[in-house]
């Protein structure tokens, strides 16, 4: 039985992802190799800021001490924010979606996002009440594809839900690296999005192209 719903953030909530590959692009050019951004929606979106950078120098068999990561991440945060100054539009029915799913569920977060950059999209818009959990990058040591984000986005829906199982969670995601996280922390998946479309992910439970094809019927489906 669905009793929960765990949202990430860039590419499913907002299309964010573009804007995070210019902010990284501006920071990183002459520092290390960047891939293209066909490559960068392929391989590395579902990463945070920090594992994304740290991936880079290794590929490119560079030394990276903590202190020049700190200032690549910090300088790439600040052009990311100007880029989002304003309100950026949220992606088709999700907003209608979160509304409609918080009369009836838990509802949550897990990003790989800054918590100020998720609650920067929600709180013009009167959704982050609507959130009972947020586990942004700040919140663990591990980016996705490793599940210890969703695993602990659960137990805290639980103090609000008790008993609430991995199982009776579904996790809504765009990325390879987050449906891996999710499904390993035994969650079902709904991939969502232009870029789980083109990939089409096996381990992935149900994928629509946005959240306005998704409908309590189909919801039911997957938790039978």
């Amino acid at each position: 039985m669905l009793r929960a719903i765990i949202f990430d953030c860039d590419g499913v909530i907002a299309d964010t992802e573009p804007l995070h590959y210019r902010a990284f692009c501006r920071v990183l050019e002459g520092v290390v190799p960047v891939p293209t951004e066909q490559a960068y929606f392929q391989k590395y979106v579902g990463l945070t800021d920090a594992a994304y950078v740290k991936t880079l120098f290794e590929e490119a068999g560079r030394p990276l001490e903590p202190e020049r990561l700190g200032e690549l991440v910090l300088a790439k945060k600040g052009l990311y924010r100007e880029m989002i100054e304003g309100e950026l539009p949220l992606l088709p029915g999700v907003e209608e979606f979160i509304r409609r799913a918080a009369g009836r569920w838990a509802l949550g977060i897990c990003s790989g996002a800054l918590r100020e950059e998720i609650e920067f999209l929600l709180r013009p818009r009167g959704l982050l009440p609507l959130f009972s959990v947020i586990v942004s990058a700040e919140s663990v040591p591990t980016s996705k594809p490793d599940p210890t984000g969703f695993k602990l986005a659960c137990r805290l829906l639980a103090e609000k839900s008790p008993g609430l199982q991995p199982n009776e969670c579904l996790a809504v995601e765009d990325s390879r690296h987050g449906v891996t996280a999710a499904k390993a922390a035994g969650m079902k998946v709904l991939a969502v999005g232009a870029m789980a479309q083109s990939w089409r992910p096996s381990s992935a439970d149900a994928t629509v192209a946005d959240l306005t094809r998704v409908d309590d019927q189909m919801l039911a489906a997957l938790f039978l």
